[in-house]
């Protein structure tokens, strides 16, 4: 059982706003309200991962109602077999989520290394990531997804990397991870994922 606190990021919960909560996955206004994808794979089998000619999970799965984690953990096994490619595995979004969850990338890379299943990774994120409330997940769910271009520079990154992967006609799509998954082959519904 993880202990988790309803109240802002990172702070101390206060009397009474703390909850138990036998699984954050097992929570079913973690995963409905967050907008969350549950990843598509089978959690109980070891894998390897190579970037160099594949690609990673979307940044929309999730696990346990944490998106990018799936993400994550596909680029963390990449950096360990030396087959991570043009990806990174700490920082942009990675870094996000590993601050998020109060988890060192290095500890984070030795443990998926340590690791055969995402089930076993997440075990042990579970037991060492920052306590959380639903409500913190959701947020930070949000912010990750809803994550567009904040400024002139990173809106001309954005574009030219459109323009070359041949998507600058898909003007409808303003998000960074929707822009991922174009750029991985994932189809990406008319004005992006809602």
């Amino acid at each position: 059982m993880i202990t988790l606190q309803a109240n802002g990021f990172g702070s101390a919960g206060e009397a009474g706003l703390e909850q138990d909560v036998e699984d954050v996955g097992d929570s079913e206004v973690c995963r409905t309200l967050s907008g969350a994808h549950d990843a598509p794979v089978d959690f109980g089998g070891s894998y390897t991962m190579d970037l160099v000619n594949g690609v990673p999970r979307s940044p929309y799965d999730s696990m346990h109602g944490i998106v990018f984690l799936p993400r994550a953990i596909d680029k963390a096994r990449a950096e360990i077999t030396g087959a991570l490619g043009d990806y990174n595995s700490r920082t942009d979004f990675s870094g996000m989520l590993l601050e998020f969850l109060g988890i060192e990338a290095q500890d984070f890379v030795d443990a998926v290394a340590a690791r055969e299943s995402d089930e076993e990774v997440w075990a042990w994120v579970k037991a060492r990531m920052r306590p959380r409330s639903a409500t913190e997940i959701m947020a930070f769910n949000r912010m990750l997804m809803t994550r567009t271009p904040y400024d002139d520079a990173t809106r001309e990154h954005f574009w030219q990397f459109m323009a070359d992967i041949g998507q600058s006609h898909r003007t409808d799509v303003s998000r960074q991870f929707d822009r991922l998954d174009l750029d991985e082959g994932r189809d990406v519904p008319l004005g992006g994922r809602q």
